[in-house]
């Protein structure tokens, strides 16, 4: 099981979480050419966050940026967030090797081709234009389909 987090150590992450002044940046950094398939990696030494527990590390991807916490005493170490352009969120990852770095893989964004944004804004635009007739067309058929009923009465 793991282990329990003590009184003073949720005061202190508490404390680090909720006053951004009570961080320390991470310095110890360095950011590598993306590889042919468009895999950019950042490499962290700072020997603060590569001796730390994977628990106490946080490494977030938005779609265009990362950001790494440390929980580690006396306050939290951040990097980021760090612009770094079109990314995919679910295929960039990161790896601590203990005592030696630790590795963020940002997988680049497939680009979205200039026709598949043309096409989905004509078909928008076809929908929003579609919705009220066909709207007005179901109205149309249950008025035909009452007034066909009152006159066989």
């Amino acid at each position: 099981p793991p282990a329990r987090v003590s009184d003073a150590a949720k005061r202190r992450i508490r404390a680090s979480v909720d006053d951004p002044s009570k961080v320390r940046p991470i310095t110890k950094y360095m950011v590598g050419e993306p590889s042919k398939k468009g895999i950019a990696k950042v490499y962290i030494e700072e020997p603060e966050v590569v001796n730390c527990d994977e628990s106490q590390l946080r490494v977030t991807f938005t779609s265009s940026t990362y950001s790494v916490r440390a929980e580690v005493p006396p306050v939290a170490m951040v990097l980021g967030p760090v612009e770094c352009g079109p990314i995919d969120m679910i295929e960039s990852s990161y790896r601590l090797s203990k005592g030696k770095r630790l590795t963020i893989s940002l997988a680049k964004a497939a680009p979205v081709a200039e026709e598949e944004v043309a096409s989905a804004l004509r078909k928008s635009r076809r929908d929003a234009w579609l919705q009220p007739a066909l709207a007005l067309s179901a109205l149309l058929v249950t008025l035909s389909a009452g007034f066909v009923m009152a006159m066989n009465l």
